[in-house]
């Protein structure tokens, strides 16, 4: 190895490898512990984008509030229609039924000219 070869040439004391650090475990009484670092400073194009985001999500709260409202109106709406459709039904049952009634009692009259 290139530290062995050395020894030989310089005829000096051998190189110690580097090897890992000592690890001092104890810790001085007088050091403070560390206080988190501040965050890193925001762009401001981040903060744009952070902007553009917040207005899209109002602007999708909006939309979904406005379509929930449209949807329940529409809901009235219908259940409107269905009664007043009901009631139709029921007015147009009513006069065939008294059309019907009529037919007959014109029929009786008819009949009881005729044997007359």
């Amino acid at each position: 190895s290139w530290v062995y070869a050395q020894k030989q040439d310089t005829g000096a004391a051998p190189v110690q490898e580097p090897g890992p650090p000592a690890v001092d475990t104890a810790v001085p009484e007088t050091e403070l512990p560390r206080l988190p670092t501040p965050p890193a400073r925001v762009s401001p194009e981040t903060l744009r984008l952070l902007e553009m985001i917040e207005r899209k999500n109002r602007e999708l709260k909006k939309r979904e509030e406005d379509l929930l409202l449209k949807e329940k109106n529409l809901k009235v709406l219908e259940q409107k229609i269905l009664s007043d459709l009901k009631k139709i039904e029921d007015a147009l049952a009513r006069t065939e039924e008294m059309l019907g009634i009529k037919k007959d009692l014109i029929e009786k009259n008819v009949q009881s000219l005729v044997r007359a």
